[in-house]
């Protein structure tokens, strides 16, 4: 069996190589003869041929006419055409000059007179050759009456800016919108959402932004629904600042000073709220370091008051809060009078055979009281005993404060009696006088005592 299939293979080996190594002119006589005969079947009898065109894009024509007569397709046009496979009959010399630039398909919309689902044929033209056949040769849409209403534009903002940026809200170049569409799909919407993103955003924007459309229950509605050939839009100017927060400079704001009366004196002004946060662009907010408030006068004054004033804005800068008015509390008092001196430290309560030997032998002070009491008043009017007891004093050294007994003595022509005491603590004591002032009414004034050092420390030995 092996035997007979070996030389079958070696018979049939045999007659090829015959066949390839005989008759070598006859063989390209015959080639040649064939390349003739085609040339002339192309040249003179030009068969035809089929080429399919694939993905060809189904446009539509007589939208106009269809909007003309209100009605509308309802669902996205473009996705229910889609694309169609188109075959063309052409003869071969134009067989690759059929491409999808020459090949058209389209639907005529102007031919559909009512609503509800509608088949329309698939017509489809090419420049070369001719058109055999389609892959599907009709579409069915559905029609809709065509409605247009107007919807508010509403703005959302998506995030937060930045730690240290503000804006005032965005400007919107209209404040509603129109669209269209089929009436079922219209009819739903009552609202166009402008969506603006603030995350990490620190510039302005003066741009169009596309609007989202939503139904009574907050749904969002298919945008393709709209029969329009733009997406609604609006556009959008939003001012995007850098922040700085700076003191409020309430005393520079103070004027008349200089004419109060020949006994009182500006202290200072204190503005509640203490301190601004503005916005401006960031050149400028550099340069700003304080803000200051509309002018104070405070000429007539003689005590303490809270003014109304209202900041100095710079131009181009924006306060973050929209509140210019602040409350000022402008101190105003009588000016004061200081006499220093010294007084001895005197022992109380010793025991006999004791000695009492002391870190602090005299006592510094001062003592201030309004200015118009000196003409009342002499420095040797006022004095004060300093004493330490030492009856409960055992051996060795303590720390003992240092006792102060006041003696004040005032003219028949000050109508003003003591009244009170007050121990204000680290060697600070307050006499407080009672009187009457121009007008008859009562009047505190206070004489202020106020030691260097208000303790000592006693060494008892034997």
């Amino acid at each position: 069996m092996q035997e007979n299939k070996s030389k079958f293979f070696s018979v049939l080996w045999e007659a090829i190589k015959k066949f390839c190594t005989t008759n070598v002119a006859i063989k390209i006589v015959s080639l040649l003869f064939a390349m003739l005969l085609w040339g002339y079947v192309v040249t003179n009898i030009n068969p035809g041929r089929i080429k399919v065109v694939e993905n060809v894009r189904v446009s539509s024509v007589g939208d106009s006419d269809l909007a003309t007569r209100q009605l509308v397709v309802r669902g996205d046009l473009n996705e229910l055409l889609g694309t169609v496979n188109v075959k063309v009959l052409t003869d071969v010399s134009h067989y690759f000059s059929v491409t999808s630039d020459i090949v058209t398909a389209k639907v005529n919309l102007g031919t559909v007179m009512n609503t509800g689902m509608v088949t329309v044929p698939i017509i489809a033209e090419t420049t070369v050759g001719t058109i055999d056949s389609l892959s599907r040769s009709t579409v069915t849409l559905e029609i809709d009456q065509l409605l247009t209403k107007s919807v508010p534009i509403t703005t959302s903002y998506v995030g937060e800016l930045p730690d240290g940026y503000w804006t005032s809200g965005a400007t919107l170049s209209k404040k509603e919108v129109e669209i269209s569409g089929p009436e079922q799909d219209v009819s739903r919407i009552v609202s166009a959402v402008c969506e603006i993103p603030l995350d990490n955003r620190t510039e302005s924007y003066n741009r169009t932004f596309d609007l989202k459309l939503f139904d009574a229950d907050g749904n969002e509605v298919d945008i393709n629904s709209v029969y329009s050939s733009v997406v609604p839009s609006v556009s959008v100017r939003m001012e995007i600042l850098q922040t700085k927060t700076v003191p409020i400079d309430a005393s520079s704001a103070i004027v008349g000073a200089e004419t109060l009366p020949d006994t009182y004196e500006f202290v200072g002004a204190v503005c509640n709220p203490s301190f601004v946060q503005i916005a401006a662009k960031p050149a400028l907010l550099k340069t700003i370091t304080s803000m200051s408030v509309s002018s104070i006068d405070i000429s007539t004054q003689t005590s303490n008051f809270v003014a109304s004033a209202t900041l100095n804005v710079p131009l181009g800068v924006t306060l973050v809060n929209g509140s210019r008015n602040v409350d000022v509390t402008v101190k105003i008092s009588e000016k004061q009078y200081t006499h220093n001196s010294t007084g001895d430290i005197e022992l109380i309560g010793k025991t006999n055979g004791l000695n009492y030997r002391l870190s602090l032998n005299a006592v510094n002070y001062s003592v201030q009281f309004p200015i118009r009491l000196l003409p009342y008043i002499q420095n040797e009017d006022i004095s004060f005993s300093f004493t330490v007891d030492v009856t409960e004093l055992t051996l060795g050294t303590q720390d003992l404060e240092v006792i102060v007994i006041p003696n004040i003595t005032l003219s028949d022509k000050l109508d003003f009696a003591p009244v009170d005491t007050i121990d204000g603590g680290n060697g600070k004591y307050t006499f407080r006088l009672l009187g009457k002032d121009t007008n008859g009414e009562d009047i505190l004034l206070d004489i202020i005592m106020l030691m260097s050092e208000y303790k000592t420390n006693v060494t008892v030995t034997r």
